[in-house]
């Protein structure tokens, strides 16, 4: 297949452009498949036509400086470039093998998101309200993930945790608690998430992608 496509691109064919450029369609990127999914159920030849332009636009600086670091480093015989690209890979490898361990409950120790060490998640209990019958838990989902990512609740007490909807992203726009078998989509403003801790130990919790993440911690 290597062969046949370097013969396209050296093709002086008029059609070879478009045939080279209908192939990326089946590119196995999940970020190009999800901007081809939205543009299909658009409904519309402008507005999908629109998004898919948009997103061309955003790719396309860091996709030319790739290009040209690649070219400039097979060139040189640059193997410091491979090397380091081989090194990122493997740190995206982990990380993400990292969040598919999140999205199964495993406890794991990986590069904290920004809001697991923010200040809010340092607070103990004042967001916190409790009664034998009921405790309210607030937390707030905003452009830097979970705030606060670590919350205090105790064991056999019904919760009522209040999950505040303030910059819902595509990645934070669904939490689930593994453990709990618990799946919720976050909307903009107030969900309600119940359950009853009946163990003491740590309940880790994340976004549907696993990879912001927080933890209750059941006393």
């Amino acid at each position: 297949m290597t062969k046949k496509l370097i013969r396209l691109e050296e093709s002086q064919h008029q059609a070879a452009p478009f045939l080279l450029g209908a192939i990326t369609f089946f590119l196995p990127c999940g970020f190009t498949q999800s901007m081809q999914v939205l543009a299909l159920v658009s409904g519309s030849f402008s507005r999908g036509a629109l998004s898919l332009f948009l997103f061309a636009l955003g790719t396309m600086p860091v996709l030319l400086v790739l290009g040209i670091a690649a070219t400039w480093a097979r060139d040189k015989k640059f193997g410091v470039f491979q090397k380091v690209a081989g090194i990122l890979i493997l740190v995206f490898a982990i990380f993400t093998f990292k969040s598919a361990l999140a999205l199964k409950g495993v406890k794991n120790s990986v590069i904290s998101n920004i809001a697991s060490i923010d200040r809010a998640a340092e607070k103990d209990n004042s967001d916190v309200s409790s009664n034998q019958n009921e405790q309210k838990i607030e937390m707030s989902v905003t452009s830097r993930g979970f705030e606060p990512s670590t919350l205090k609740i105790k064991k056999g007490v019904p919760v009522k945790w209040i999950v505040k909807g303030v910059q819902v992203s595509g990645c934070t726009n669904k939490i689930i608690i593994p453990i709990l078998g618990i799946a919720k989509n976050i909307n903009s403003g107030e969900n309600i998430i119940s359950f009853t801790p009946t163990g003491t130990r740590e309940i880790p919790f994340s976004c549907g992608m696993g990879m912001v993440r927080g933890k209750f911690l059941v006393e």
